[in-house]
């Protein structure tokens, strides 16, 4: 159920596809979880304050700090993303943290049923709510997103993605 036109842009502190980690029967409506933070955490550098921590996880994203840290929580969220398109389904499946985005679509509301194997509809529907305010917080306060466009502005560091890709495989060459 389409709420709002929508756009945002941030940088992604928290990157989930749950297609890869399957969790349950419904990764295939919502896919990918992004977390961004914009405005005021990205003009202050918070993500790069070593105090500042994030987590992507079991359709949640979290942040926390230590000490005096400085942060926006009016300038963060969880986003629950999906779409139709396969090209822009394969550009979301691209983006990593430190990436610089912009997504436009539609919030969304989503009720749900799982097909049996059989075809025929089975008995555990879901409904999931958009978030469409900035002031609030915890289960509920995700937005989900009906992606119609989405760029990469500014891919992240690129030398930190080398060096991880090079270690993960070099491990797997170790391993085997």
């Amino acid at each position: 159920m389409p709420l709002y036109d929508y756009e945002i842009s941030g940088l992604v502190v928290g990157r989930m596809n749950y297609q890869i980690f399957n969790i349950n029967k419904y990764t295939s409506l919502l896919p990918i979880d992004l977390g961004l933070i914009w405005g005021s955490n990205v003009a202050n550098k918070a993500y790069q304050d070593k105090r500042i921590k994030f987590k992507q996880d079991s359709r949640w994203c979290w942040v926390w700090w230590e000490g005096d840290a400085v942060f926006n929580l009016d300038e963060f969220s969880n986003n629950h993303l999906f779409t139709k398109e396969k090209d822009l389904s394969d550009k979301a499946k691209k983006i990593n943290r430190g990436d610089q985005i912009t997504i436009k679509g539609k919030l969304v509301d989503v009720t749900a049923t799982p097909l049996e194997d059989n075809g025929i509809p089975g008995q555990d529907t879901i409904t999931w709510k958009s978030s469409t305010t900035r002031e609030d917080k915890g289960a509920g306060a995700c937005e989900i997103i009906y992606v119609e466009d989405i760029e990469v502005l500014k891919k992240g560091n690129m030398l930190s993605r080398f060096l991880f890709w090079f270690s993960f495989y070099g491990l797997i060459l170790i391993i085997i």
